[in-house]
């Protein structure tokens, strides 16, 4: 080699390795970025529904080798969550000497948050942060996936729609694990497709790994199970031969029957594997709590007898896997809860409400949830595959398992009847942003769409910027903004109880001359860690309440949670608050109601007292229940009966008589300031 070829090499060696240095660099600022966006913006949040029986199942996890609280959210990722938590001096409940029909995960998960000494906002910042970690992860799959597919400007591209997108910053900044099996997801069909593209020892270990993760990371995993079998479909009726290296061994299986030999010996290999991370989730242990008493047992046999009966067909299945010991006690338990919360759940739409779901509702939560111009990029990426000349057939080839997902994963999403949040649609965003690379190729296009293109990325990060910190609650230009979005859905697609934050801050800068505060909260967090002064209207999750409780609605601020407000959850609270169903309510109910009620409020009856010459109401009520506490029932029963039909004409009466509330906190509280007239007006229609 001369010297000039040797120099000529080493600077090619150079310019490489100095290129490499300034994408990761870019990359890692870029992810740098992702991560503060969802830092500062989840810091500004109370916890969501779901996340306190999160934490407190992966503490039990790590702590006591306990499974009984919150198993059917997976493994995984309560135990990632909890992890920096071990190591802080947290008081949690010894569940060892809890008996299992004594154990509410709801009240245990709550009051070791907010009510055993414990910090709750350093609780939710680390556990949080674990949750962003994995979002960090998932980024780079989809940033190397697409570079692999379009080059490093594709990939860059993708990455960028990724870190800003309002449904992934919302979901990597709680507590759930929801952005887990997103990325369990991605990362089982990037390895899979290696894995059926060429057999080696690497390949098999890395799809076995990313299956193992994604079966403990929610049970939703078993939509892998079709898109596998497909992409083997798919392979075997391609052309070509399948590349078998084992160790230094190398085999060529040109016939359809050599591959689907050599795919069942990998697929075997990615089942022992799978079972491997279930049992290992579980401490290699059958029972769901260690050691049960002869009571808890046969507590636990009847609990999950009942509920895989429930769950239909496949519960049977699951009762012969329990009975032969196939599979964790604690995972077959998660797994029939799934199913039998699947048979049928509340939800709303466009002013609907149902427990079996429309087919057509991820559908539309996906048009209306998502970022116009990322569905316009996304529409060009798809017009792009059936034009060879902007996008290779070997670039087809590629795209081949997330395209299949896309597919696969909406047919079951449109069969659910869980229709209670755009969040389970989570799992197809990392394949939407990775096939969106190819409209990088747009831009060394035509002028005119360059010019399309450059427009619509720019259109998708003011989208983000626009809607931040409140990212959960973002509607596109479709549905009216997140402003409309209350009239469009409700529970985890906007309103999660996630917002006391917001709305102490709004009340503190906006009741300045100390008006009553009105408050129905859709949540689990303790509404008195955020909010003092305030009465409490029907809550969901129902919330404790003092005896001060009986009150007559006044002129004041009125704060509803967008889901309370519609109602989403309004029958099953009535039925569990009060005994009544909806079809037991009418209005000559709520007339003797509210004439028995006015009496009380009007003073023209007494409540019982002690003597003491009490001086308000909440003593007169305390001294009732001291006194006769079966007259204090009585009358709480009809109070709390009274309350939640006021509760509901009232809402009724806004949303016929004010076209959009006087503010907000976070989009997900609609926020009202009424007069005695209007709620005069309100309980007597």
């Amino acid at each position: 080699m001369t010297g000039s070829d040797s120099s000529n090499t080493e600077t090619g060696t150079f310019s490489r390795q100095t290129s490499l240095l300034i994408e990761f660099t870019i990359v890692g600022v870029l992810l740098l970025l992702h991560f503060s966006l969802i830092f500062t913006a989840s810091q500004r949040k109370s916890p969501v529904f779901d996340e306190s029986v999160h934490i407190a199942g992966g503490l039990s996890y790590w702590l006591e080798n306990d499974y009984r609280i919150n198993p059917e959210n997976g493994n995984f990722p309560q135990r990632w969550a909890a992890i920096p938590l071990m190591f802080q001096e947290l008081k949690f409940p010894v569940l060892k000497q809890m008996p299992i029909r004594q154990t509410d995960e709801w009240t245990i998960a709550g009051d070791f948050i907010f009510k055993s000494g414990n910090n709750p906002e350093k609780i939710l910042m680390f556990s949080r942060a674990m949750i962003s970690i994995l979002s960090l992860a998932t980024g780079l799959v989809v940033y190397f996936s697409s570079r692999k597919i379009f080059g490093t400007g594709g990939g860059m591209l993708s990455l960028a729609l990724y870190i800003l997108c309002p449904e992934i910053l919302a979901h990597a900044g709680f507590t759930t694990s929801d952005m887990a099996v997103a990325m369990a997801f991605t990362l089982a069909l990037v390895c899979i497709w290696n894995v059926l593209n060429r057999i080696t020892v690497r390949n098999i270990v890395f799809s076995s790994l990313a299956l193992g993760l994604l079966f403990v990371s929610k049970f939703s995993a078993f939509i892998i199970i079709p898109v596998y079998l497909i992409l083997i479909l798919m392979r075997l009726r391609g052309k070509g031969h399948v590349e078998c290296v084992i160790f230094s061994r190398r085999i060529t299986n040109d016939t359809q029957a050599k591959q689907l030999l050599a795919y069942s010996a990998v697929l075997s290999v990615n089942l022992a594997f799978i079972l491997f991370f279930i049992w290992m989730s579980y401490g290699f242990r059958f029972s769901m709590i260690d050691a049960p008493v002869p009571t808890d047992r046969m507590v636990l046999d009847k609990v999950i007898e009942n509920s895989c009966k429930s769950a239909g067909t496949a519960g049977e299945a699951l009762l012969a896997a329990k009975k032969i010991k196939l599979l964790p006690e604690a995972y077959i338990y998660g797994f029939a809860l799934v199913l039998k919360g699947a048979g049928a759940r509340n939800s709303y739409l466009n002013g609907e409400l149902s427990t079996r779901g429309w087919w057509y509702f991820f559908i539309y939560s996906f048009m209306v949830k998502t970022p116009i111009p990322l569905l316009l990029i996304f529409a060009i990426s798809l017009s792009a595959l059936f034009k060879a000349k902007i996008l290779p057939n070997d670039k087809l080839y590629m795209l081949t398992p997330f395209l299949v997902f896309i597919l696969i994963y909406f047919l079951f999403a449109i069969s659910s009847r869980m229709n209670i949040g755009n969040r389970h649609l989570l799992p197809i965003y990392p394949c939407i942003f990775i096939i969106c690379g190819s409209a990088y190729l747009m831009l060394r296009s035509k002028l005119p769409m360059v010019i399309l293109t450059a427009f619509l990325i720019a259109w998708f990060a003011v989208e983000s910027y626009r809607i931040r910190p409140h990212y959960l609650a973002y509607f596109n230009q479709f549905a009216g903004g997140p402003g409309n979005g209350y009239k469009h859905l409700s529970d985890s697609s906007l309103d999660w109880g996630q917002d006391l934050k917001e709305l102490r801050k709004w009340v503190d800068a906006n009741n300045q001359k100390n008006e009553n505060v009105y408050f129905s909260y859709f949540g689990t967090a303790d509404i008195s860690h955020y909010m003092q002064d305030y009465r409490q209207l029907p809550c969901i999750f129902e919330q404790k309440r003092d005896a001060n409780s009986f009150f007559e609605l006044k002129a004041g601020i009125y704060c509803i949670s967008a889901t309370m407000f519609q109602f989403t959850y309004y029958n099953p609270g009535l039925k569990k608050a009060t005994g009544l169903n909806s079809a037991d309510i009418d209005e000559k109910l709520f007339l003797d109601l509210s004439s028995e009620m006015k009496k009380i409020f009007t003073g023209k009856i007494k409540l019982p007292a002690t003597g003491q010459n009490p001086a308000t109401e909440a003593e007169q009520t305390a001294n009732l229940f001291m006194t006769n506490p079966e007259a204090y029932n009585s009358l709480r029963k009809k109070y709390v009966t009274y309350d939640y039909l006021r509760f509901a004409k009232l809402c009724l009466y806004l949303r016929l008589n004010r076209k959009s509330p006087d503010a907000y906190a976070g989009y997900s509280i609609l926020i009202y300031r009424l007069t005695d007239g209007e709620i005069e007006d309100a309980l007597s229609k």
